[in-house]
């Protein structure tokens, strides 16, 4: 059970209680949001098992979260913290119409590689905190890249 604040369609707002530590909002007395007794916020769930967790079964659709920012001129980011406001590293996912389109550690955090997996989490491209693109290693070397290198300016030169 859940205390249910329901916007009904015929007899306008309709609430319940139980003492569950539950709260759910309904439209049309259809489950919105719940807000569970660990403050863990569903929405399309009615059983979210993080802090917050967005749901959709709508085949072939995505589950979208947006973040706008109404100003033509304006950005719009993403921040992932770990520790208070980002103390322990941080990184974002921002955009600038125009300008950029990052993607990467942000603050306090100057050695976190990002990585590209693929669909069985095998690591397939990394770029290491000095800026090398690696494919197939994690480590630069140094050998191998100028080996490719050659190989390539041979090719133009055929």
């Amino acid at each position: 059970m859940a205390s249910i604040i329901n916007a009904s369609t015929s007899s306008g707002i309709v609430q319940t209680a139980d003492t569950s530590g539950v709260l759910q909002l309904q439209t049309a007395s259809t489950t919105a949001v719940t807000v569970d007794a660990s403050q863990n916020v569903g929405i399309g769930t009615t059983s979210p098992g993080s802090k917050l967790e967005i749901s959709n079964n709508s085949s072939g659709n995505y589950v979208v979260s947006a973040i706008t920012n109404l100003s033509s001129t304006g950005y719009a980011r993403q921040l992932f913290n770990i520790g208070s406001s980002g103390a322990n590293g941080q990184a974002d996912i921002s955009y600038a119409p125009g300008l950029f389109f990052t993607i990467g550690p942000s603050a306090n955090d100057t050695t976190t590689p990002i990585v590209f997996r693929n669909n069985n989490a095998t690591e397939r491209m990394r770029i290491d905190s000095s800026g090398n693109v690696l494919m197939g290693t994690t480590v630069v070397n140094l050998l191998v890249d100028l080996h490719l290198m050659l190989m390539e300016a041979l090719q133009i030169l055929e």
